[in-house]
């Protein structure tokens, strides 16, 4: 035990931060949360803005205008990927680049290559089986 006591002594000792009060820790806590405040906006912003030149992130051919929450925000689809793709699972959340915001679109919709939200004909229908849905 003596050996540990001598090792903790003989450690050099930071007199900086041990004479920081709590008020000091809390203030530079704050300007930390201050300078991190802002690029988090930034990266929540890019998170919800569609650039005019985005790909389809699926076939890398058409512009991206659909994201789905349940195949993975990051996965900004076309609108022909998304036909593809969620013909098989009608009930994902997906949402719609608009003019500058994303829409919800329901179950239902889908969009067209001019970017008009249209309905696709894909009715659910209570008690079906999945394999008699009309899709």
């Amino acid at each position: 035990m003596s050996e540990c006591d001598e090792i903790l002594h003989a450690m050099p000792i930071n007199q900086q931060a041990q004479q920081k009060t709590w008020t000091q820790r809390m203030e530079d806590l704050q300007c930390e949360w201050l300078d991190s405040r802002l690029e988090i906006a930034q990266i929540l912003v890019r998170a919800e803005f569609l650039s005019d030149d985005a790909a389809c992130s699926q076939c890398s051919v058409n512009r991206a205008s659909i994201r789905c929450y349940q195949c993975g925000i990051s996965q900004i689809v076309c609108h022909q990927c998304d036909r593809n793709r969620h013909t098989t699972n009608p009930f994902h959340d997906r949402e719609a680049w608009l003019e500058n915001h994303f829409e919800p679109l329901q179950s239902c919709q889908g969009v067209d290559e001019s970017g008009l939200v249209h309905e696709t004909g894909r009715f659910i229908a209570c008690g079906a089986n999945f394999d008699q849905l009309l899709l």
